[in-house]
């Protein structure tokens, strides 16, 4: 058995039902045992410096954060180690979905340095999973 949360303005039910059942998972929901949970405030881009030094500089911090983030996430939703969906989550072509990918990882490592890990963490969250979601469920559509 699994519990899982999640955060509706980030990623819809259909969208974790669709990723679980693509991993292999079945899922048998229950929102008995749920408890109410306050709202999430909205996603709110953060905008990185324009000079590209500072650019940069957030960008190789944001990259490490990323991929710490990604690594973690991982563990959490598989238990175990997934190369393919790191490099899924973390590679430049899929960040080009978001935008330039070192203007992307800037905007992760700005929020790191202002607020912190879990609120970069967050921020990555609300940044990279609704795409990934919508990616996933497209390839799924693609083999069928």
């Amino acid at each position: 058995e699994v519990f899982i949360s999640f955060t509706p303005a980030v990623i819809s039910l259909r969208k974790v039902v669709e990723l679980l059942a693509f991993i292999g998972y079945e899922p048998a929901i229950s929102l008995n045992d749920s408890a109410p949970q306050k709202k999430s405030a909205p996603f709110v881009p953060v905008t990185p410096p324009l000079d590209p030094v500072a650019e940069q500089q957030l960008a190789w911090t944001g990259d490490a954060v990323l991929a710490l983030w990604a690594r973690e996430y991982i563990l959490r939703l598989r238990g175990q180690i997934d190369t393919a969906l790191f490099l899924q989550l973390t590679s430049n072509t899929f960040l080009q979905s978001l935008g330039r990918p070192t203007r992307v990882e800037a905007e992760f490592g700005l929020v790191y340095r202002r607020d912190g890990l879990a609120a970069a963490y967050a921020y990555i969250e609300a940044r990279v999973l609704p795409t990934h979601a919508r990616q996933t469920a497209n390839r799924l559509r693609q083999r069928r």
